[in-house]
């Protein structure tokens, strides 16, 4: 049957009006667009309602999959111990979930909640869901993590496949606030990263890109202090080859945090619905590789004032300790080898810097990409250094050369496969392979005598090497 549609939603206790006893009226526009989903989803009547929520019991290393009968939950801590609802968990979907899950390899607990009490980002959306649904439901919860952003988009590919194999007709809920520094007199007080937080994520809902959402810079989600993120990505996950016809129903932030509900309706085929991989709907572009993210966290350490970034510097370290198992085997390849190494960071389509090695200069790989990151940032002769207001703009490759071997006939270049290296004593050019607009060997050729100040009259020495590209 597939997931009929998804919706974003804000998870405030204060909107429960046994709660705020009407100042959730302070949030209108939020309490009208709630009435609307939970409008939408009773002309559904779906079978279960899938809740990824951001509070309850959570793990650094593991998502969460709530187990057993049935759940239930009040607003006791919010002192409303008279609003309490109790729900059935669906257990054949939550058994095909973890049988998914397991046989993608991610990290998950699967276990009741303590108590089987369901936290308020379940209890939020439910208190106003079941004010109009009317027809028999189940739920099945699952609980964010500290991982990556790719793993939770997993997790959400995981919850498409078990929909589909038991053939439910679900909907899906992610419960999240968006920024919490909106405002000098909110409860986290202000921070610049927060409207802008809020300014991508509002826009990814509107637009109907949430592929987006898997790239959003790790030091502006920190200080904005958001709570979202990850349980939207698992939806976009749950909508993966999906195109969707999306709405933002409402935004407004009245006590410094952010509230956004947004619904998404995936389409049909016959709607021009896209395949996986093809560009369309939420179907999202790679997540960056750990040599590529590895690179950003180098350059945002410079920014911040750390001039040899590394594995001791704070977005490095942040970066290791939410490695998946892939990236684990990634970074052990990065350590084990040496190699000449180039990163280069483009500003749309122009570049914006571009250092590297021929050969390696470091102890490894993961040493050659942060000491040439900062390189690249700082010391292109071309450009002025990269500035911090600049790096949501910028994206990055990682090229690691393979070792040069000489060249005696000029057909047996490939310019997308080979780079080239020209040189002629101490002069020395090079030029990496596939790059747009250079389309011939002669070409490479030309340009890398150009940056080595060698004259194509002159004699001088060719070789070739290949790249394995990290993008």
């Amino acid at each position: 049957m597939g997931i009929l549609e998804a919706f974003v939603v804000p998870h405030p206790p204060i909107l429960v009006h046994g709660v705020g006893h009407g100042e959730g009226r302070g949030a209108q526009a939020t309490l009208e667009a709630y009435h609307t989903v939970a409008q939408r989803i009773a002309e559904l009547a779906p079978e279960l309602l899938i809740i990824s929520t951001s509070h309850g019991e959570l793990y650094r290393d593991a998502l969460s999959i709530s187990t057993g009968a049935s759940a239930w939950g009040d607003f006791a801590q919010f002192r409303d111990p008279g609003d309490r609802l109790e729900v059935a968990l669906d257990e054949d979907f939550i058994s095909a979930l973890i049988a998914e899950a397991e046989h993608e390899g991610l990290p998950f607990v699967a276990t009741p909640e303590p108590g089987n009490q369901l936290d308020h980002g379940c209890m939020v959306p439910l208190h106003f869901i079941t004010q109009q649904l009317h027809t028999p439901f189940r739920v099945a919860r699952i609980g964010i993590s500290f991982l990556d952003e790719q793993t939770h988009y997993r997790m959400g590919q995981c919850v498409a496949r078990a929909v589909e194999t038991t053939g439910r007709r679900a909907v899906f809920v992610a419960s999240g606030d968006l920024s919490h520094r909106l405002k000098e007199d909110g409860p986290y007080g202000f921070n610049p990263a927060g409207p802008r937080f809020d300014q991508a994520a509002t826009v990814a809902f509107s637009t109907g890109d949430l592929g987006a959402l898997l790239h959003f810079d790790a030091r502006l989600c920190e200080d904005a202090a958001e709570c979202g993120l990850n349980s939207f990505i698992i939806m976009a996950g749950a909508l993966d080859g999906h195109a969707v016809e999306p709405e933002l129903l409402s935004y407004e932030d009245p006590w410094g945090v952010g509230y956004g509900v947004a619904r998404f309706a995936p389409l049909s085929q016959g709607d021009g619905a896209g395949t996986e991989g093809d560009g369309a709907g939420t179907a999202p572009s790679p997540c960056p590789s750990l040599p590529v993210r590895l690179a950003f966290a180098a350059l945002d350490d410079w920014l911040t004032g750390e001039s040899t970034p590394g594995e001791t510097t704070p977005q490095v370290v942040s970066l290791l300790t939410t490695l998946s198992a892939q990236d684990r085997e990634v970074l052990e390849a990065l350590h084990s080898r040496c190699a000449g190494v180039f990163v280069s960071f483009h500003k749309g389509k122009d570049l914006r810097g571009c250092i590297g090695t021929i050969v390696a200069t470091r102890g490894d790989i993961f040493e050659e990409i942060c000491h040439n990151t900062v390189s690249a940032a700082a010391h292109d002769p071309r450009f002025t250094a990269i500035r911090a207001g600049e790096r949501e703009e910028l994206s990055c490759s990682v090229d690691v050369l393979g070792p040069a071997e000489p060249v005696d006939d000029v057909a047996t270049l490939d310019a997308k496969r080979y780079g080239v290296i020209v040189s002629r004593g101490f002069r020395r050019g090079l030029l990496l392979p596939n790059l747009e607009g250079v389309n011939s060997p002669a070409e490479q050729i030309d340009i890398a005598l150009q940056k080595a100040g060698i004259a194509p009259h002159e004699h001088y020495k060719l070789e070739r090497f290949e790249v394995v590209r990290y993008e």
